[in-house]
């Protein structure tokens, strides 16, 4: 395999595994798919530490019913100001602050030619995980870099909690790093005068 093929490989196994950690950090229902798809695609991950992140959430999650699943979830995500999925509130601590990195996130989905389809706020972190995505790695790479800070201290919180999400927090804050990494790539490629594909 040529270096652009496992280049490519790479990258879209990386915009997979951000649409299912995605859909893991969604309210489980009865109708809630992301755990079969992330059955489907756990064997073939390449990615090993974010694999092994996964495969400890799987696991755990074989205990539960989806009502035991939801139930954890809401208490864990919607009952508790420490663990919110809109990480704006990790990182901005007036209104006025969060309502700016709400407007630059909205210009940034907008700059793509992406619409921030939920009813969530932008800043939700299935949202933004969406948006990474399908955005330029460099472009997601701006974007996450921004919300980094929030990732890592939710993870922290999940694991002081012993959350059973706090492994699919882990697969996120990796997957941040690896579109850091890969849109910094491409944005030094950029600036030597290089093309981005």
């Amino acid at each position: 395999m040529k270096t652009s093929d496992v280049e490519q490989s790479r990258e879209s196994e990386l915009r997979s595994l951000l649409r299912i950690v995605a859909r893991l950090f969604e309210c489980p229902t009865s109708g809630w798919k992301a755990d079969l798809l992330l059955e489907e695609y756990l064997d073939e991950l390449t990615d090993r530490e974010v694999g092994d992140s996964l495969r400890h959430f799987w696991n755990a999650k074989q205990h539960l019913s989806v009502e035991e699943l939801w139930q954890r979830y809401v208490d864990t995500f919607e009952l508790k100001d420490n663990t919110t999925l809109y990480l704006a509130a990790y990182l901005y601590e007036t209104a006025s602050e969060r309502a700016l990195a709400l407007q630059r996130l909205n210009l940034a989905y907008r700059r793509m030619g992406l619409s921030n389809q939920r009813s969530e706020l932008s800043d939700y972190l299935p949202a933004l995980f969406e948006f990474a995505a399908t955005a330029s790695m460099m472009e997601g790479a701006v974007v996450m870099q921004e919300y980094r800070p929030a990732m890592i201290r939710l993870e922290q919180t999940l694991r002081n909690m012993e959350s059973i999400y706090a492994d699919v927090a882990q697969a996120c804050r990796i997957l941040t790093d690896r579109v850091i990494q890969r849109g910094g790539g491409f944005l030094l490629q950029t600036l030597a005068g290089g093309t981005v594909q």
